[in-house]
């Protein structure tokens, strides 16, 4: 009210606020200027799929595209794990031959992800003494460690409680390690996080759908088998995955063209200058 001199005392004050329409029309006027002032060149990400276009995957090596391929289906099989366990363990539980009463197989989902959660945070300052792969490989060995013993413990309604908490804590941390593995391998600028954040998103969709119409069809002894299969899976891939690394690391040691004449564009600047 002071400052609008709205108090006829204080009248002699500052000059009043800008009006409404006065504050608006700057405010669209800067806006302006800074999208018409801004730089194409200057690498920031106009598009989601800026980084597939040809000119940046010219003259890629072959072990570029394999280490997207394969990040991103190991990604598919753990978070197609990830939803089909969540969503289908209720299913199995209240089942023959387990047939635990509906409110105690009820607390399973939350018992899952409360271990993803705990195992998330148990995983922060594991990444500080462990290399990401050591932990991929330690996440999915326990995965099908896990769905092994629960496979042979079938019957036992304590095993699957103590069988979910360790699947959830081995499942938490393989996407945060899978995307520090392929930051350490690759110089991208966002296109592998968009491919490992696709494939994880729709391993979670079609594996879901697609053990379910198993279990329905052949009952629900098939919930964990489904999982091994698909765990199996996750695990050869990752074998996979590490031969593209190691073909990409002799690829860069070896100098090739297009890095070479991206090192020397500088150099050629400084000199000239």
């Amino acid at each position: 009210m002071y400052r609008e001199r709205l108090v006829p005392c204080l009248a002699g004050g500052s000059p009043p606020l800008l009006e409404r329409d006065e504050l608006a029309m700057e405010t669209q006027g800067e806006d302006v200027m800074a999208v018409t002032t801004k730089d194409p060149d200057s690498g920031e990400h106009g598009d989601l799929f800026s980084c597939c276009h040809s000119e940046t995957l010219r003259g890629a090596p072959l072990s570029f595209f394999g280490i997207h391929l394969l990040g991103g289906m190991v990604l598919f099989m753990t978070d197609g794990i990830v939803g089909a366990y969540s969503g289908f363990v209720y299913t199995y539980a209240v089942a023959p031959p387990m047939d635990l009463p509906h409110k105690t197989a009820g607390y399973l989902a939350s018992v899952f992800w409360a271990s993803i959660t705990v195992g998330r945070l148990v995983s922060i300052p594991l990444s500080y003494r462990f290399p990401p792969v050591r932990l991929l490989l330690l996440n999915l060995a326990g995965v099908i460690i896990t769905v092994l013993l629960l496979l042979i413990f079938y019957a036992s309604s304590v095993f699957l409680f103590v069988g979910t908490c360790l699947l959830g804590l081995f499942l938490s941390s393989i996407f945060p390690s899978m995307l520090a593995f392929t930051e350490d391998i690759l110089d991208y600028q966002g296109c592998a996080t968009t491919v490992l954040v696709t494939s994880a998103g729709l391993g979670e969709m079609v594996l879901q759908v697609l053990v379910g119409s198993i279990i329905h069809s052949e009952g629900s002894y098939s919930f964990l088998l489904c999982g091994m299969i698909i765990g199996c899976l996750g695990f050869s891939l990752f074998f996979g995955l590490l031969f593209f690394h190691r073909m990409h690391r002799i690829h860069l040691g070896s100098g090739s063209p297009s890095k070479t004449a991206k090192v020397e564009e500088p150099q050629s600047e400084d000199s000239l200058k």
